[in-house]
């Protein structure tokens, strides 16, 4: 829309286009007059004096549509009104004259003077003091005549003439505010749109509207107008056929989603650009869809650091519980080892007996495997929490497999700070498909959240596990008797770096990759907030649970 746009000059195009679109009728009805009145014009050459007015009008009724020159346009139409309701109005004064007042001709020419002053209205309404001066100039010589030079008898005609000028006065006022209103609505509608279109062009990233044959009605001015250029008014997939943008659009445009919200790659600028797209089904301006595609290059690495930090975090996290469990590990597997020392030594005595007491030998290898198994199922422990588990497989396991190495080389805490522990379950053993690394990450983290809880408290210092499995899946809850976790960051305690704990004492990841790590193994883990005691569920699927088990 232009700067200086307005309702007057929205009204002077009006009056242009339907000039333009009028004057070739206007044209053919002049010329039909020579044929209609030729018998006047051959009788005396001085009636040739209107029909040369009505020429030079409308010689400068082309001048003004055809012309560049666009100044002064009321001016001109001006101009034209005079010359044109002199020539019409000698024209009809002639013809009384030469053919008589009640004469079919004068009957002719004024059903065409009011047919002229009627389209008049039509063409120059948009201007209300042009349209009132050109339908006066067309009627004010015949109303003359028709006053002054015609029998009484025929009072009515003139009646009916003046009414029929007053009416087309009176239509040309309701056309003209017709006009005035609709070009304001128009100026309105235009300056909402020049608006809409420079809010889209601040948008930094590519905004397009789509109807629902699939062509682009409005692209913003994004990378300097390259995607404005090659998409707009253009069908989906005419301008770029192979971008996976256009595919994102007809899929989005042919489904039945309202809203959608994805992330894409494009290169069409020989650059790989990520971005975001936001997909939106709109009713106005017309029926389709709203694009709006924004890049998150900067996002995308953010998301890649942040993912390195956490893998950073979580290697730290584990380096941290192997040197916090370390000392009562030590301890664990020192005891064992003695043990076997002695039961080995004892063996020797044992078997230098003749004959050899092989109950007892028996015994003392039990003792020994027994206790081998002690320190494999430590070693099993520390391995969970060791091991990159990245390259490990999903698998069929046991949930007593990712517990019980848990549950040893957590034992020293137990009873280094009095901690007593029980584990509630209906079977003896469940089925699982998972990473076993991963869930025994997952279980040794809420384990030790439970323990880091219940230290600090008074009174009994309690854990308990209890699951709970069903034919699709299996329900673990880990309670502990902690003074719980605070409102104001329960609904946030799986967000990362949120934590309950002291600064040096936590990073707040342990539960968010937890989380993560649920969620992988298409779970979830959820915080209970309407428990007595604080609890966490976590909910694994089970082999008939997995898609396409």
């Amino acid at each position: 829309m232009p700067a200086n746009f307005s309702v007057d000059i929205a009204l002077l195009e009006v009056i242009q286009k339907r000039n333009i679109r009028l004057v070739i009728p206007y044209t053919i009805v002049f010329i039909a007059t020579f044929f209609v009145f030729k018998e006047m014009y051959l009788t005396d050459l001085y009636h040739f004096i209107a029909p040369v007015i009505i020429a030079l009008a409308l010689s400068i009724r082309y001048f003004v549509i055809t012309s560049s020159f666009k100044n002064n346009l009321l001016k001109w139409y001006t101009i034209y009104s005079i010359l044109n309701g002199l020539g019409w109005g000698l024209l009809f004064w002639f013809i009384n004259d030469f053919y008589g007042t009640q004469s079919i001709e004068l009957l002719l020419c004024g059903v065409l003077i009011i047919t002229l002053i009627s389209g008049g209205v039509s063409t120059f309404s948009a201007s209300l003091k042009l349209v009132n001066f050109y339908i006066f100039l067309l009627s004010v010589i015949p109303i003359y005549v028709l006053s002054t030079r015609i029998p009484d008898s025929m009072f009515s005609v003139l009646l009916i003439f003046a009414g029929s000028v007053f009416y087309q006065l009176y239509h040309a006022v309701i056309w003209h505010l017709y006009l005035n209103d609709t070009s304001k609505d128009m100026l309105n509608v235009m300056r909402e749109m020049k608006g809409l279109q420079e809010i889209i062009d601040s948008i930094p990233g590519i905004v397009t509207m789509v109807n629902n044959e699939g062509k682009h009605i409005m692209v913003n001015n994004y990378k300097d107008g390259y995607y404005k250029n090659h998409l707009n008014q253009k069908v989906l997939g005419e301008a770029f056929p192979e971008s996976i943008l256009s595919k994102t659009l007809h899929t989005f445009l042919v489904g039945n989603k309202k809203e959608e919200l994805i992330e894409i790659n494009l290169n069409e600028l020989g650059v790989d650009d990520w971005y975001m797209v936001n997909l939106k089904r709109i009713e106005s301006p017309e029926s389709g869809i709203i694009a709006v595609v924004l890049p998150i290059n900067e996002l995308i690495k953010v998301k890649n650091d942040l993912k390195i930090q956490e893998a950073r975090a979580m290697y730290a996290s584990k380096l941290a519980s192997v040197g916090e469990v370390s000392a009562g590990i030590a301890h664990e597997v020192n005891n064992p080892l003695t043990v076997i020392e002695g039961s080995a030594s004892l063996i020797n005595v044992l078997i230098k007996d003749d004959p050899i007491d092989r109950q007892a030998v028996l015994k003392v290898t039990d003792k020994i495997i027994n206790t081998s198994q002690r320190i494999a199922r430590i070693t099993r422990g520390l391995r969970m929490l060791s091991k990159d588990a990245e390259i490990e497989p999903f698998t069929n396991i046991s949930f007593f497999s990712i517990l019980e190495p848990c549950l040893d080389i957590t034992k020293p805490k137990f009873r280094a700070n009095n901690i007593s522990l029980k584990v509630i379950n209906q079977e003896s053993d469940v089925a699982l498909f998972g990473n076993e690394i991963q869930l025994g990450q997952v279980m040794m983290n809420l384990v030790s959240n439970a323990v880091d809880a219940v230290i600090g408290t008074e009174g009994p210092r309690w854990i308990e596990i209890q699951y709970k499995p069903s034919f699709d899946w299996l329900d673990i809850y880990v309670t502990d008797s902690g003074p719980g976790v605070n409102v104001e960051i329960s609904d946030r305690i799986m967000d990362p770096f949120v934590t309950t704990k002291e600064s040096d004492q936590g990073t707040g990841l342990g539960l968010s990759i937890s989380k993560k790590i649920v969620e992988l193994h298409n779970g979830t883990l959820v915080f209970l907030e309407d428990t007595k005691h604080t609890t966490f569920r976590v909910r694994f699927p089970r082999m008939t649970a997995w898609p396409g088990a």
